[in-house]
């Protein structure tokens, strides 16, 4: 018997396709913990086994801080037989308040741990040490953006750098899906490693600005990449752009408005305050942020087109299954390419990418790894290597393979290789007792900090906002959406009183709540297929759209090759039906968007009336009607969820110019109908949750017609009426709370 994943709850490795019977192994693993011999760094001796990695022939131990302990030690290790060093600190952060947290500076700058262990304590943060984190550019090209971070950077609930065009360790190139391993950890200090890939999504007024792409999120480049992607910068990473003379663009300003920010499953709204033309290196305030394209992007038209005072929407959706439940409330996160340790084992042969120094061969560099316990207690650790420094010549470096049994010796069930050689160091206290080399400190792309639970981790502004938001809420009434207010004032109460409650789970709860009050734009991608014109999005100078109550027309109006886009989010099982009726005039290509995979579906729906050249829908007023199942349609693999549901993010249909001007797409219907089983699961995806809630709130103000079965499942409560005692029930059931 197979599931889709594992988890436990403090050490967590999500993958696609494991076997029921790992949690029994595990389980028996632990309970047999007493014959496999581990180490805590307040313990390492003289003489001590390391689990076989190897024996201590030397060790410093002490106490940093009441709850964080460093230990020092030199080993001759069993593979070689020769002489190691190592260090490392633990702590937990049930016991002592203490909290594992990725942090640098400004993203596009790679700093020293010491400096970012300095700069996180100006911030506001009471930091006890660090290591180097993830793995950052070593490119010293013209442009020189040298030590900025690959990956995934969240600190404190905010996401602080990304790419989503992320990249493969092995070559930096990115990868085939644009996804990528990451370290997520949660409130309660919980570790889960899973696969990420972060959209972000683009509106103007509430409407999605369909094909454009924002790709970079505070990252400086080398000028190669600036002539497609949407870029984004904010404080995070200083008070200017990094865009480059090489290639100016325009640079539009916009205020953060509403209280919102940039954190994942949230909508950042903002306004237009300026926008400066063939420019490079704009200046910007603390709570404004920055959109960039060069001049000849094809993402430059979005910026042109906008107006001072216009209001926009950036909305970050993370498409991964596997990371959606976790990710939205992970306090801190940063890329994890190389998991080490998996359930207790050596995971090494398992490790997707492996760059020339992760090879399991006679490669041993300076190590740095983080790992957590059973019992949720962090490991930080680094090791000497290449024979450069170390400690009275124990400096011959670990390979991979022995990182991951040096964890597991110290008692890790998941650990990570973080990145290593030069950039390995280690801050204890006010200390620095490792550097790779000893002459140089270099600069890293992230560290991981360890921080107190405390100012700014757990902002006292950011609560009180949320308080004073809750109140309002409470005394205030909201019709159809009442039910979902109602949940997360119960959600934000239960946070306000958590001690484990941090800066970001206050900020993600505020965002939420004003939406559903209705105090911001919402723009969360639709969970329905809509046919109403104004939920589509589309150049007007070159293509009209419009519904006379039956259908929506698109026409070409210029000869050009326009588009119109509609953003959803629309999860189905495999065995239902896909229904269309469409009629064409001139040329068509329609398009299906699935976790930014796209396909065309015109063979399916016409096959007899293709264009061989161009692939396009020839019929000139010619009907196509019909109905499919999904699991017949033919779809690439990457449109499937793990439980093989349909996740469709989008449609796009082209009305093409080749064939002149009025070329007309008339859709009457495109949908998907299937099985409505279980009370409550109104959108037929055999779950009950917030979307089945949104459907009967759209139903009850008549933008949604639901088919008999759908009624019956939407009577929750079993009144016999539907209405928003449904929702509510629904909603707080979702949510845990009843």
């Amino acid at each position: 018997m197979m599931r889709e994943s594992f988890c436990m709850q403090k050490g967590c490795w999500c993958m696609k396709k494991t076997f029921s019977l790992l949690p029994i192994l595990l389980v028996l693993a632990l309970l047999m913990s007493s014959a496999v011999f581990t180490v805590s760094a307040d313990i390492i001796t003289n003489g001590q086994s390391l689990g076989g990695v190897g024996t201590v022939n030397s060790a410093t131990s002490y106490d940093v801080t009441d709850g964080l302990s460093y230990s020092g030690f030199t080993f001759t290790d069993n593979y070689f037989g020769k002489g190691q060093s190592g260090h490392v600190m633990e702590f937990n952060p049930d016991a002592s308040g203490l909290f594992p947290m990725a942090y640098q500076p400004q993203p596009s700058i790679a700093s020293t741990v010491k400096n970012t262990v300095a700069k996180a304590k100006e911030d506001g943060y009471t930091v006890y040490g660090g290591i180097n984190g993830e793995f950052a550019s070593t490119n010293n090209g013209t442009n020189g953006n040298y030590g900025t971070l690959e990956g995934i950077l969240i600190t404190n609930g905010k996401i602080s750098a990304d790419t989503a065009s992320r990249t493969n360790p092995s070559n930096q190139n990115p990868t085939a899906d644009n996804r990528q391993v990451i370290l997520a950890i949660d409130n309660t200090g919980a570790l889960r490693l899973m696969e990420s890939r972060i959209s972000y999504h683009f509106y103007v007024e509430g409407k999605e600005q369909g094909n454009a792409i924002i790709d970079i999120i505070n990252k400086r480049y080398a000028g190669d990449n600036w002539w497609d992607p949407l870029s984004y910068f904010d404080s995070d990473i200083g008070n200017k752009t990094y865009t480059i003379a090489d290639c100016p663009g325009i640079e539009v300003v916009f205020n953060k408005i509403n209280g919102t920010d940039l954190i994942v499953n949230g909508t950042l709204q903002g306004e237009v305050v300026s926008k400066k033309e063939n420019t490079y290196g704009s200046t910007f305030g603390e709570n404004q942020f920055v959109l960039f394209a060069q001049t000849s992007s094809a993402n430059y038209g979005y910026l042109s087109q906008l107006k001072v005072g216009q209001k926009v929407q950036i909305y970050a959706e993370e498409t991964c299954e596997e990371a959606k439940d976790v990710l939205p409330t992970a306090v801190t996160a940063v890329s994890a390419n190389y998991p080490v340790v998996v359930n207790g084992q050596n995971n090494v042969a398992n490790i997707r990418y492996k760059a020339s120094d992760i090879a399991v061969g006679d490669i041993h560099p300076q190590r740095t790894a983080i790992g957590v316990k059973a019992d949720g207690t962090y490991v930080y650790f680094c090791s000497a290597g290449r024979d450069i420094g170390g400690i009275n010549g124990n400096n011959y470096g670990l390979t991979i393979n022995q990182v991951a049994d040096m964890m597991i010796a110290l008692g890790c069930v998941t650990a990570v290789n973080l990145d290593g050689g030069g950039s390995s160091t280690m801050i204890a206290g006010d200390d620095t007792v490792f550097q790779a080399d000893p002459s140089y400190m270099r600069p890293v792309g992230s560290t991981i900090l360890i921080a107190k639970r405390d100012s700014k981790l757990q902002s006292l502004e950011k609560k009180q906002q949320l308080s004073n938001l809750v109140a309002e809420a409470t005394a205030g009434s909201y019709g159809g959406a009442q039910a979902t207010v109602d949940a997360l004032i119960a959600q934000s109460n239960a946070m306000l009183s958590n001690p484990k409650a941090n800066t970001g789970d206050y900020l993600r709860l505020f965002m939420q709540l004003q939406e559903a009050m209705g105090k911001v734009t919402s723009i969360k991608p639709k969970e329905y297929i809509s046919l109403d014109a104004n939920d589509w999005s589309y150049n007007s100078s070159i293509m009209q759209a419009s519904n006379d109550g039956t259908a929506l027309v698109l026409n070409n109006t210029n000869g050009q090759w326009p588009s119109a886009t509609f953003s959803c989010k629309v999860t189905v099982p495999a065995s239902y039906t896909f229904n269309y009726d469409i009629t064409v005039n001139g040329q068509t290509s329609i398009h299906l968007v699935a976790n930014s995979v796209d396909t065309t579906i015109n063979k399916l729906i016409a096959p007899n009336n293709l264009d061989s050249g161009s692939g396009d829908i020839i019929g000139g007023g010619r009907t196509f009607k019909g109905s499919v199942k999904i699991s017949d349609m033919g779809l690439p693999s990457s449109f499937f969820d793990t439980d093989g549901n349909l996740t469709l993010t989008g449609l796009s249909i082209f009305a093409v110019g080749s064939s002149g001007n009025g070329s007309k797409v008339t859709v009457r219907d495109f949908s998907f109908t299937g099985a409505y089983s279980k009370k409550g699961d109104v959108s037929g995806d055999s779950k009950i949750n917030s979307t089945d809630g949104r459907m009967i709130l759209r139903y009850l103000n008549g933008k949604a017609n639901f088919v008999t079965e759908q009624l019956a499942a939407a009577d929750y409560d079993g009144s016999g009426d539907v209405g928003t005692a449904d929702v509510r029930a629904i909603l707080l059931s979702s949510a845990g709370l009843i």
